[in-house]
């Protein structure tokens, strides 16, 4: 669950911050397509795919801060899953200089021919420059690799 709090939030105000975003978030995001998103109390997270052939894959992920909303450091990282085994792509971990979106592309290839999947992992997170963490939501999108 991802939710936002100010810096120096007491108690009472992260446990209200927290029920919000899980009033909000009750489901998990899970489509069958190449493209998802959730846009949530800091903004935007994608995940975006496309199979290229030769057993390799183009992922496009990263996100959208709400307007005013600054990011000053980030983790991210994308898994795909498919018939054999897991792969892993790290971003970061990595400073940002103040800015409200950022994108990263991975182009793994050898993957397993079929069925496969991609998550932005749970560790994922974003700092803004208020101090607090933006973590995403549980997100999956599948492919077909060929």
């Amino acid at each position: 669950m991802q939710y936002s709090v100010k810096k120096d939030a007491t108690p009472q105000e992260d446990a209200a911050a927290q029920q919000k975003a899980a009033a909000k978030w009750a489901k998990v995001s899970t489509r069958p397509s190449a493209y998802a998103e959730y846009n949530d109390a800091c903004g935007k997270a994608y995940l975006d795919g496309n199979p290229t052939g030769n057993a390799a894959i183009h992922i496009r992920t990263g996100f959208d801060l709400l307007p005013g909303d600054d990011a000053v450091f980030f983790y991210w990282k994308v898994d795909i899953v498919d018939g054999g085994g897991v792969s892993h792509k790290p971003f970061g971990p990595s400073p940002l200089a103040l800015r409200n979106a950022w994108e990263g592309n991975w182009y793994p290839g050898g993957l397993t021919r079929g069925s496969a999947y991609a998550t932005i992992s749970p560790e994922s997170y974003t700092l803004l420059d208020d101090g607090s963490y933006c973590h995403p939501v549980p997100l999956t999108v599948y492919y077909n690799i060929y």
